[in-house]
């Protein structure tokens, strides 16, 4: 790129900056949370301090390339951040050292760097008018996102608050006391994402929970980021990286790149929920710092890069290991390619050990996992179990041919998101991107990778060795194994539209015309595609299979003639599949017709099929006086609607236009809230024209323009492209805008969009307010958990009761008046989870339906009462009012009970009870219905009934 509109800033100044934040960081720990300007600097500052600075210190010390654009300090610093504080977290935990402690190191450590920078002061940031472009909309989106924030409602939200909480308190953590139960080791003993939050709370003194929420201010920027740099190496164009990253962000704000409804998934945006952490930010981090291995010029670079995945892989593999196995399928792939293209084969040397790296990592944690949490390797062997059971016997043909929606349904959850946003677009739009961007070698790792899971996510015969030797989990929401490949894409390829447009276009229309028309394609080809393996996944293979073939790196390269003929087949083939499997569904709507009062049954339907009339339902005003019914009505011709309007038997109707004899339309499904299926009726009911026209613009997508770009003539086209990639971005962000805001408004689902959530306000500006708006619940009568297990009459039945969320005072005096290592006893039936609202571990997860897998085993002590108190009293143990003093000291000394916290729902029992045995616990706190007592050790109590 040149220098011009450039800025250069030597990284002394930038290591200025960095001290300014991380001293503000630092000082906001002195502010008070209860007004909303002071606890957003407590959760912003702290969070950069932490998230950016140690690394981009590391960063400019290591200096890998002479000169950094800024977007890369940012990037490369927060990838080679979160290996380092993964790195402290392994110390932390296996040194047993606080939170507090460390982050005096990282201080020390920061200021050594600072002034080693500013001692040397060689390097330079660039920052350029694209990046600028790239920033902005970033922070503006930053800021949303904090309004937004993430949710906090689904019970791994909870588990992961309470690890959080506990890490950024505990004087000693260690890998058997970072739950939220005692003496149970996290399926993650070294839960580095949850460090990096306890470290952040803990240097802003702002409360875990409330952090939580917020942080998603930061991992929505950082994965665009991560994108930005990722396209960049991918393509070799800093223009192309500039129009994926706006592309994705514009479609994070229609909502298309951002929440997935039903899942702790937000793309693009992520949660804080750390599997959507992993994903969407520690994965495209992992490949950004592994493309610059593969890429890297000189030994300085090579080292910087190799260092910064060596760590992230460490991390990845302790903290999900989910992602590092689909690491560990890219750089086969790639590895793959490598070996067999001549072009690419200087990178299989990096690929293999990369791969090695990733397989040893792997390899080493779980063997070691599987002697600390033996009861995760039970459940990896049961389900291993379960997945040979559904396959065994199956004949060779079933296995090619039953999809694996089919045949593997409890092993690939939420399979259909495959054909969510405009995902199957895209994906048929990859074989032109691959062909275009054909010299650049990491675009083979997207091809191979795309190629490779489509494949494993359709065909059951290679679906089940990949699930058997990995995890049971790994094919959850199938589509994410190729998702990172979709959003880079997206931008390159409407990029590479607008820039062809700009070349032949002299009216600078164009591009309007196709935003406008991409968009309506995309938006049917999202929810007008066939949805099975033959009409679907068949020809995506096919387009990704061929592109090999037409890039010249398969086996009939030097066969042209023989290519022609076979590119011809597979593009009939192709669109054979591709031809719209099911009929198109006509246009129908809702409408109640009153008939005249006893007008019989057999005439009623007499007229219900001469007008074309569905029967719904009665409605519920119905009476023998008013004789009205719902109907949809399937033929909406003026004609028929005026002779129903106008006939004898017909009293009233409603949903018509009596004077024009027309029905208005209904609004759109809930499950497909898109702008353009609001506004423009016929893409809800689209006819055969349409459809078979998507089916068609489909196979050119797929089939025909890739032909033409292998073609001489459309290799020459392609090449005249080339320039425009090379130039600033700015030179033609207008015309790409111009096509982006049509293409993206067509497709726009604002109930998703982070923008419209934000835009309503911050609705939880403090800590207090947060929990302020945590409401009391009344639960309905349900069967106790497991007690079915224990009564063949039956289980026992819970009756109504009130569940309440702690109140802030409780939560302010527990954090001052209890230690950290303290158990509570708590009511089981409770939702809430204690540990969510303070630090202190509790003796079972608190829900009336069962939630863990192996439940009983994981939380075995607990159970052991469970089921004694169950079968004896027919009511959990200790909260009730049953049992005798020895049974309750029992349970005491058994789960090591240091204190009870008592909460509103049975606060009127356990005060009658517990205040009744004075020499076993003692009332130290109770306000608001909520109580805490203190365990007495020794008592009399223990040894008597």
């Amino acid at each position: 790129m040149s220098d011009s509109g450039v800025v250069l800033i030597s990284t002394r100044s930038v290591a200025v900056v960095l001290v300014l934040v991380a001293s503000a960081a630092a000082a906001v720990r002195f502010l008070d949370a209860a007004a909303a300007t002071a606890a957003a600097p407590k959760v912003v500052l702290p969070t950069l301090a932490v998230g950016i600075v140690p690394g981009a210190l590391a960063t400019m010390l290591w200096r890998p390339r002479p000169r950094l654009t800024l977007l890369e300090l940012i990037g490369f610093g927060a990838a080679f951040g979160f290996g380092l504080v993964h790195l402290l977290t392994i110390v932390a935990i296996t040194g047993h050292v606080s939170a507090a402690s460390v982050l005096v190191v990282m201080a020390i450590a920061s200021a050594l760097a600072v002034a080693r920078v500013v001692q040397r002061s060689r390097g330079t940031i660039a920052l350029s008018i694209d990046e600028l472009i790239v920033a902005l909309p970033l922070a503006a989106l930053a800021i949303f996102l904090y309004f937004v924030g993430s949710p906090v409602d689904t019970f791994e939200d909870e588990i992961h608050i309470a690890i959080v909480r506990r890490l950024s308190q505990l004087v000693s953590p260690s890998v058997d006391n970072l739950y939220f139960a005692p003496g149970i080791v996290y399926t993650y003993p070294f839960p580095g994402t949850h460090y990096y939050m306890a470290l952040i709370a803990r240097l802003g003194d702002i409360d875990a929970l409330f952090l939580y929420h917020k942080l998603r201010f930061f991992w929505g920027p950082a994965a665009l980021v991560m994108l930005y740099l990722a396209s960049r190496a991918v393509f070799g164009s800093y223009a192309v990286a500039c129009a994926v990253t706006t592309t994705a962000v514009a479609l994070v704000c229609t909502g298309i790149f951002a929440t997935v409804p039903g899942l702790s998934w937000s793309q693009l945006v992520p949660y804080s929920h750390t599997s959507d952490v992993a994903m969407t930010v520690l994965l495209p981090a992992m490949l950004v710092v592994a493309f610059g291995y593969l890429q890297a010029e000189s030994r300085r670079e090579r080292a910087y890069f190799f260092t910064a995945t060596a760590m992230l892989t460490v991390m990845l593999t302790l903290v999900h290991i989910r992602e590092v196995v689909q690491f560990a399928a890219y750089m086969g792939c790639f590895l793959a390619v490598a070996i067999t293209v001549r072009s690419v084969r200087p990178y299989a040397r990096g690929a293999m050990v990369l791969l090695g790296l990733v397989l040893t990592s792997a390899f080493v944690y779980t063997a070691w996992q599987g002697r600390v949490a033996a009861l995760v390797g039970d459940i990896v062997r049961d389900q291993r179990a379960l997945l040979i059971a559904l396959v065994k016997g199956r004949s060779l043909g079933t296995l090619l041919s039953t999809p694996v929606s089919t045949l593997l349904a409890g092993f690939v959850p939420y399979f259909e998101l495959v054909w969510s946003g405009l995902t199957p677009f895209f994906l048929f739009a990859g074989p032109v991107v691959v062909l275009l961007f054909r010299r650049q070698p990491l675009v083979w790792l997207v091809s191979s990778s795309t190629l490779a899971y489509l494949a494993v996510m359709s065909v059951p015969l290679l679906a089940v060795p990949y699930i058997y030797l990995t995890y049971f989990e790994i094919l959850y929401t199938p589509v994410r194994n190729v998702i990172f490949f979709v959003y880079l894409i997206a931008g390159a390829f409407l990029y590479a539209m607008v820039v062809a447009l700009t070349r032949v276009d002299r009216t600078k229309v164009g591009p309007l015309l196709a935003g406008t028309l991409a968009g309506v394609i995309a938006l049917l080809a999202t929810l007008h595609p066939n949805r099975n393996s033959l009409g679907f996944f068949v020809p995506l293979l096919a387009a990704y299979g061929w592109t090999f073939v037409l890039a010249g790196v398969g086996p009939l390269k030097r066969t042209a003639p023989v290519r022609t003929v076979a590119t011809m087949i597979v593009g009939a083939a192709a669109m054979v599949a591709l031809w719209p499997a099911n009929p198109p569904v006509p246009r129908s709507e809702f409408v109640n017709v009153r008939w005249t009062t006893g007008l019989p049954d057999a005439r009623r339907a007499e007229l219900e099929r001469q007008f074309s009339l569905a029967v719904v339902e009665r409605t519920p005003g119905h009476s023998a006086e008013v004789n009205v019914w719902l109907y949809r009505l399937h033929d909406l011709s003026r004609e028929n609607i005026q002779a129903l309007v106008t006939h004898g038997e017909v009293v009233d109707t409603h949903r018509i236009d009596r004077s024009t004899f027309t029905v208005a339309p209904e609004p759109p499904p809930a499950e497909h809230p898109f702008l353009g299926v609001e506004h423009v009726t016929w893409l809800q009911y689209p006819g055969w024209m349409l459809l078979i026209g998507m089916a068609v613009c489909v196979w050119v997508l797929g089939f025909l323009l890739p032909a033409g770009l292998a073609s001489s003539a459309g290799q020459r086209v392609a090449a005249t492209l080339l320039p425009s990639f090379e130039q600033p971005f700015y030179r033609n962000a207008v015309p790409f805008m111009v096509c982006l805001i049509p293409f993206a408004l067509w497709s726009t689902r604002p109930t998703l969009s982070p923008i419209q959530a934000g835009s309503r306000g911050d609705v939880n500006p403090t800590p207090r307010a947060m929990i302020g708006q945590m409401r009391c619940v009344v639960l309905p009568p349900a069967p106790a958990p497991f007690s079915d297990d224990i009564f063949s009459d039956g289980p026992v039945m819970l009756p109504e009761q009130t569940a309440c969320p702690p109140d802030y005072a409780v939560m302010e005096w527990v954090r001052d008046h209890v230690p950290v290592d303290a158990v509570f006893a708590i009511n089981r039936w409770n939702p809430h989870l204690p540990s969510v609202f303070m630090p202190q571990q509790v003796v079972v997860f608190p829900r009336i339906e069962r939630t863990f897998i192996d439940e009983d085993e994981l939380f075995a002590g607990y159970y052991r009462f469970y089921n004694a108190t169950m079968r004896k009293h027919r009511v959990q143990p200790f909260f009730n009012g049953a049992e005798t003093p020895a049974e309750r000291a029992a349970f005491v000394e058994g789960l090591r009970v240091t204190h009870v916290l008592v909460d509103p729902g049975s606060y009127d029992q356990m005060r009658g009870v517990l205040d009744r045995l004075p020499a076993q616990f003692v009332l130290r706190y109770s306000n608001a219905k909520w109580a805490v007592y203190e365990v007495l050790r020794g008592s009399p109590g223990a040894r008597g009934t």
